[in-house]
């Protein structure tokens, strides 16, 4: 090009006035990182000044709990959703008063990949002899050997596809070294949005769109003084007698046997401590089929919460409403690890709703409770409480409340919200308990 062509002819050569692109509208902040995610993510100059419930409506999320600060939605996507141009396995959107905070998408990882639960659980069994062991034997080991190749291959495509949209990438590290839910990855700056894609000893790669202040300012620990008040402030006391934690944010752990990770995510939650169901998952080595090991769990998470200021804290199994008391009035809820069974569930559900209307009459509901006591002895002798036993898995759930009228005890589960709230009696949750209890402290 002639270098003596004046700047201004240049655009009425190609048909376009100066006027014409003084009017073009400036790109806003956000389009790039709708055009790399593949979805019109931010409409507004930036993700934390939108509306949380709006952003779940235009990533398709379901709603999965709602507290009196705090929103988050939840999915499982098919194998047909691509989300910065990889699949997603799951997608969780969380928000506090009423604005976006974080955006956490799980891709490939070992808890997912392939058909390696339902290979697990075959194997597991007496019955699985011969040809048929033999042939699941050689799927397993091919379909192990076929991970590592396309974790690579994952996390080639969404680092490729992520330097295109945002440029060079920065080195990003979190946790401490001697914490198992250590990370390391990359970080994508798009205005005042951090993205962050974590890659893990070939066990996940996870992707988190967080405010770029959030990453760059040190841990905002809540003083002991105003979490106490907080807590105590959300024990809600009943005329009947109840006595209930509320506001705990609700998990879903989904298809899988997460109880443990999602328990724990509610947990650090509804404490102020930023969680996710999946990464805890895969920091303490869950498997979707066969679920994790409550020590595992604990032994992966409590460096973690002693770096946002708090302690995790074993806490001596003791179903006495007077030992449980004290702790449920300054609204700390437990971990409880028992045994469950489709029977236990039919039977706490159906109890919990018989309950609603005749627990008014804290008294009379207390006879009731006998006469189901006196049903359950009898099934004792029948052997049906055995074959039900037999039946039962591990689990993990919540004590979120107690009633000293009646004897009974709050559970709440990681199923979505018909399972936030059901009562069992003392001596039913004695017959499923495993023992440890576990309490987040300061």
């Amino acid at each position: 090009m002639n270098s003596s062509i004046p700047f201004k002819s240049i655009f009425l050569a190609t048909g376009l006035s100066l006027a014409t692109i003084h009017a073009q509208p400036a790109p806003s902040p956000g389009a790039n990182l709708n055009k790399a995610i593949g979805i019109d993510l931010i409409t507004n100059k930036s993700l934390w000044e939108d509306d949380v419930s709006a952003v779940a409506q235009r990533l398709k999320l379901p709603p999965e709990s709602t507290t009196t600060h705090e929103k988050s939605f939840r999915t499982y996507p098919d194998s047909s959703s691509k989300l910065f141009g990889a699949r997603p396995y799951s997608i969780a959107l969380y928000g506090t008063d009423g604005k976006p905070t974080r955006l956490s998408i799980m891709y490939l990882n070992r808890g997912d990949y392939g058909n390696l639960g339902d290979l697990y659980n075959m194997l597991a069994k007496e019955s699985t002899k011969g040809k048929e062991r033999s042939t699941l034997e050689k799927q397993l080991k091919d379909t192990l050997a076929a991970f590592p190749p396309a974790f690579k291959q994952e996390e080639a495509t969404l680092i490729k596809n992520l330097t295109i949209a945002f440029g060079p990438a920065k080195p990003y590290r979190a946790g401490s070294s001697n914490s198992v839910m250590k990370e390391r990855g990359l970080r994508w700056d798009s205005a005042d949005h951090a993205i962050l894609l974590s890659v893990v000893d070939t066990q996940y790669i996870s992707l988190k769109i967080i405010p770029s202040k959030t990453v760059d300012a040190p841990v905002n620990k809540v003083s002991d003084t105003a979490l106490k008040e907080r807590l105590r402030s959300l024990v809600q006391k009943r005329p009947c007698g109840d006595v209930v934690i509320t506001d705990i944010p609700m998990v879903n752990q989904g298809p899988k046997g997460y109880c443990v990770p999602a328990t724990m995510e509610r947990m650090l939650r509804f404490v102020g401590i930023p969680a996710d169901m999946y990464i805890l998952a895969l920091a303490a080595g869950s498997s979707g089929a066969t679920g994790t090991n409550v020590d595992s769990m604990m032994n992966a998470v409590s460096r973690y919460i002693e770096l946002q200021g708090r302690r995790l804290q074993p806490f001596q199994a003791n179903f006495k409403v007077s030992y449980l008391a004290p702790v449920i009035n300054n609204g700390i809820p437990l971990l409880w690890a028992m045994n469950s069974s489709d029977a236990f569930n039919k039977a706490t559900s159906d109890q919990t709703k018989q309950r609603e209307t005749a627990i008014q009459n804290p008294a009379q509901w207390k006879e009731v409770l006998k006469k189901l006591k006196k049903e359950a002895h009898k099934a004792d002798r029948s052997g049906d409480r055995k074959a039900e036993k037999a039946g039962s898995t591990g689990h993990v759930c919540m004590i979120i409340g107690y009633n000293p009228i009646t004897d009974e005890i709050a559970i709440s589960d990681s199923w979505g919200p018909d399972f936030a709230e059901r009562w069992i009696t003392v001596d039913q949750a004695l017959a499923v308990s495993q023992g440890p209890m576990f309490l987040i402290n300061w």
